[in-house]
């Protein structure tokens, strides 16, 4: 196929792995094989051991120098995809709450518009807090943003946002328990279970 880029050395990194599984399984046999103290098959294990060293070694090189040295990312491609990606709307759930999220994801799958454009004209947010939000420090790693979003008007029930307020009792299981036989020993135990299933009922009541 003219101008077609085969693969050919992330292939070839493909076969030396599926050989290298082929040799594990065959050393894995061959040691479940040997006798107590005696193991008639080390010479197969030796070889495959050492022929797996030396494809792996040859791989990693042949896949350094003639695939990844070189390789560079086009940065405006990158950001296009980015944009108009309709999955981009997760960072924006902490700010305008998950139902608004997922209208906005339907619009934009239906309409075929971009998530962006849609957030300005609905006003859920000004273009440079967009542009702050969509910012790669602030897409690919913790971001201060995040506590910006803590606004009680919105709904986090169902985003990584939503904060629990667990009783202190949950906690206070006792973890020192009297000795076995003593009276306190039950009572104990019943406190905690008790304390448990609480505070199970206190995180489903916050989570509604």
């Amino acid at each position: 196929m003219p101008g077609k880029v085969n693969p050919v050395i992330p292939e070839a990194v493909n076969q030396i792995a599926f050989q290298v599984i082929g040799n594990d399984l065959a050393i894995t046999m061959a040691a479940e094989a040997g006798q107590l103290q005696l193991n008639a098959m080390e010479p197969l294990i030796i070889y495959n051991l050492l022929s797996n060293l030396r494809m792996l070694t040859n791989a990693c090189n042949m896949l350094t120098d003639r695939c990844i040295v070189g390789i560079t990312a086009n940065v405006e491609r990158c950001e296009t995809m980015v944009r108009n990606s309709i999955g981009i709307v997760t960072a924006f759930s902490p700010f305008i709450g998950y139902e608004k999220s997922t209208a906005i994801a339907k619009q934009a799958l239906i309409s075929g518009r971009n998530v962006l454009d849609l957030i300005k004209e609905e006003g859920l947010l000004d273009a440079a807090k967009i542009e702050s939000i969509m910012k790669p420090e602030n897409l690919t790693g913790p971001s201060s943003l995040l506590s910006q979003a803590n606004i009680p008007d919105l709904n986090k029930s169902f985003t990584h946002m939503r904060v629990t307020s667990v009783d202190a009792s949950f906690f206070s299981m006792t973890l020192l328990a009297p000795e076995e036989g003593s009276p306190g020993r039950k009572r104990s135990h019943t406190r905690g279970h008790s304390a448990f299933f609480n505070g199970l009922d206190k995180i489903s009541d916050n989570s509604m």
